[in-house]
């Protein structure tokens, strides 16, 4: 892991950052989650994909954040909410991303699965015993964002269908389901809209936006005293 990725990783990590980011992208900036509600799960899955051979290759994807979000009694798991850092562009995002929130979700029903063992709970029929998830289990949802630390434009596809080629038939795409990503990047943002922001992670971002004009980045950091706090 680059030094870099470390220190994206423990600062967006921090409890109040992260539900900032979520509240300000999610709720446009009201606090529906607290930071307080929030707990660290482990970022590591394990995927199997296939090799030209048909063979299983593991392969072990980790996460950049991920957190679990309860509600407001602090009692049962709500959602998960996952962050993605990226200090340059990714052009397969939607993919990576894709595969990351599939492994979460994966997780759950592999966790599920050996919950029902592990109790000796009764399947009710041969599909609820072979699959190892109930007809009465539900998912928590995934919810990624993906945040650009760079002060370029993000130039990459933001959705999967945006991957395609374009001489596909739209009548066949209708039937193939798209994947966007939520992406957070200074430079497609204005000063207005990052205010959505409350914790320093506004200023953090708003410096990112300005840092490729030194005038510009100057004079933002003239105007606001909290650059003299970070």
């Amino acid at each position: 892991m680059s030094k870099k990725d470390s220190i994206t990783k423990y600062y967006i990590g921090n409890p109040t950052r992260f539900a900032d980011l979520f509240n300000g992208f999610c709720f446009n900036g009201a606090e529906r989650v607290l930071p307080g509600n929030l707990r660290d799960i482990d970022t590591t899955g394990v995927v199997i994909p296939y090799g030209t051979d048909g063979v299983a290759v593991p392969t072990q994807k980790h996460r950049d954040v991920l957190k679990t979000l309860t509600k407001t009694d602090g009692k049962a798991t709500y959602c998960i909410l996952g962050v993605e850092n990226q200090s340059e562009v990714h052009t397969a995002m939607p993919v990576r991303n894709m595969l990351y929130d599939a492994i979460t979700l994966a997780d759950q029903i592999s966790a599920l699965s050996a919950s029902h063992k592990n109790n000796h709970d009764k399947a009710s029929d041969k599909t609820e015993f072979l699959s190892g998830f109930h007809r009465s289990d539900k998912l928590l949802p995934v919810i990624t964002i993906v945040v650009h630390w760079g002060a370029d434009q993000w130039d990459g596809p933001v959705s999967l269908r945006q991957m395609y080629s374009k001489e596909i038939d739209d009548n066949f795409l209708k039937y193939s389901p798209d994947y966007h990503i939520n992406l957070v990047s200074p430079a497609l943002m204005s000063d207005e809209e990052l205010e959505i922001f409350q914790s320093d992670l506004r200023e953090v971002l708003k410096f990112i936006k300005h840092s490729k004009d030194k005038q510009s980045m100057q004079a933002l950091v003239d105007s606001d005293p909290k650059y003299n706090e970070l």
